[in-house]
């Protein structure tokens, strides 16, 4: 699945607000698209951060790798170049998963 493919996908599923739960139902979360950003609103704190569409396609080339090499491509650690690997990895599972 190219990236075109999987941004195709984000931008339908997240035109309006989505909600995410961590595993254990502790850190919840809203994603939304506005044009070629990702916004996600952190309950706890309501802080919003933003993931552009650039940083997404560089995490979807490693996620790719991983998935190649065997490796869970939806862990929040291989996206460590940026503070909002949590985020994305939830954004792919969801997006690809449906889950």
């Amino acid at each position: 699945m190219s990236f075109d493919d999987v941004w195709g996908l984000i931008t339908t599923l997240l035109s309006k607000p989505v909600e995410f739960s961590s595993p254990g139902g502790r850190s919840r979360f809203k994603a939304w698209v506005e044009g070629d950003v990702v916004f996600v609103r952190v309950e706890s704190t309501g802080n919003v951060r933003v993931i552009t569409r650039r940083v997404l396609e560089r995490s979807w080339g490693i996620a790719v790798e991983k998935a190649r090499m065997g490796e869970d491509p939806f862990q929040p650690a291989w996206y460590f170049r940026t503070t909002n690997g949590t985020y994305i990895a939830k954004i792919f599972k969801y997006v690809v998963e449906g889950a």
